[in-house]
């Protein structure tokens, strides 16, 4: 039926097939278009959001930017410049937990040795 006015059973009139009125509305509620190749439409909407200007993908298309601050490109950039690593620190001085234990080449190795794979669930043994 292209370019042609969709037909429809007027319920409010003896379920008479008739030509919907040009400026009407055809309601979809609780149906659909299903199997369409292409559909032509002036204006879309969902939930009276208007998508015939889709965003570019270009930032500059945005409104209501969010304001991008400027982001420091040295120490001295910021207010207090004082009190910042320049260089890497050691943990050796710090204590070591009972359940949080460090890592270590030798807790590794032994961790290794002592894992079975009889004791793993869906792990194929050669």
């Amino acid at each position: 039926m292209a370019n042609r006015i969709p037909l429809i059973v007027d319920v409010l009139d003896d379920n008479k097939i008739k030509e919907l009125p040009v400026g009407d509305n055809l309601d979809l509620g609780g149906a659909g278009v299903t199997n369409a190749g292409t559909i032509n439409a002036t204006d879309i909407r969902i939930n009276n959001v208007s998508f015939n200007n889709p965003f570019s993908g270009d930032y500059n298309d945005l409104t209501n930017k969010p304001q991008i601050p400027e982001v420091p490109t040295a120490l001295s950039a910021f207010a207090n410049d004082v009190g910042y690593l320049s260089a890497g620190i050691t943990t050796d001085a710090i204590t070591e937990g009972t359940e949080n234990l460090y890592f270590s080449n030798a807790r590794a190795d032994a961790r290794i040795q002592a894992a079975s794979l009889s004791s793993l669930a869906n792990v194929a043994t050669v």
